[in-house]
């Protein structure tokens, strides 16, 4: 009984590991709370999340399998375009290729979840690398906005179908599509090194700086914000989120 006692008196920290959403960690907890707390957890009915930290540790793996998957540089004037009429060393253009391609697959991924217009990639079905650029194709064909991300065709420097369709597997997996905030700004901001950024001019606006931007530009409804290289649309998303009370 007095054991009993003594590990009442305690608090816990419970751990809740549900496939498809974060981890979620209660504490200072009692023993007597459990059955309260199971239940809660069990009815409670969420869409998946993604941990920031753990997509970016696993986009990282990615990176590292895809440009050790590189043999060979197939097209070298492709990445003279890219970089501006320059060409990197063989291990840049390795691993911008690998940062390039996940882009590509992610923002398709985001942009099939909210159009129907465009079919998710059947992976499974790939038979070419080609087979992958052509679902790239279509929107840069359709859509002008998105020749900047599409209008490369990067997936033509691997030859690993198999890596090809585990990484696709696995970005579909992280769901990234359910976040509602600047995920993806931030995802390729830590993920992708600076160097590489630099001579590609990819620049990320914090979110503290894109408010104050936002402060200081918006009075009303009715004013306008352009932002002519948004990237992942940081400061135009605050710009919404400061007109929106208008």
């Amino acid at each position: 009984m007095k054991t009993e006692q003594i590990l009442l008196e305690f608090r816990y920290k419970f751990v809740f590991l549900s496939e498809g959403r974060r981890t979620e960690i209660l504490r200072n907890k009692r023993l007597e709370d459990i059955p309260e707390l199971l239940e809660n957890n069990i009815k409670q009915t969420r869409e998946p999340e993604s941990d920031p930290d753990a997509v970016i540790e696993l986009l990282r793996k990615i990176v590292s399998s895809l440009t050790k998957s590189i043999t060979t540089i197939s097209d070298l004037e492709l990445f003279k375009n890219i970089f501006g009429g320059t060409i990197p060393k063989d291990d840049v253009i390795k691993a911008s290729s690998a940062y390039f391609l996940i882009n590509q697959i992610i923002c398709y991924h985001i942009i099939t979840s909210k159009s129907p217009k465009y079919n998710n990639i059947d992976y499974e079905n790939l038979q070419s690398v080609n087979d992958l650029n052509n679902y790239f194709l279509k929107i840069y064909q359709e859509e002008y906005d998105y020749k900047p991300i599409f209008g490369y065709n990067i997936s033509s420097q691997f030859n690993d179908l198999r890596l090809l369709k585990q990484t696709i597997k696995v970005i579909y997996g992280l769901t990234i599509d359910k976040i509602e905030k600047d995920f993806l700004g931030k995802i390729f901001h830590q993920l992708i090194p600076l160097e590489l950024r630099k001579l590609v001019a990819s620049y990320y606006t914090i979110d503290d700086a894109a408010k104050i931007l936002a402060r200081l530009s918006i009075e009303n409804y009715s004013d306008r914000v352009a932002d002519f290289a948004c990237g992942s649309g940081t400061l135009l998303k605050e710009a919404y989120l400061k007109k929106n009370p208008f």
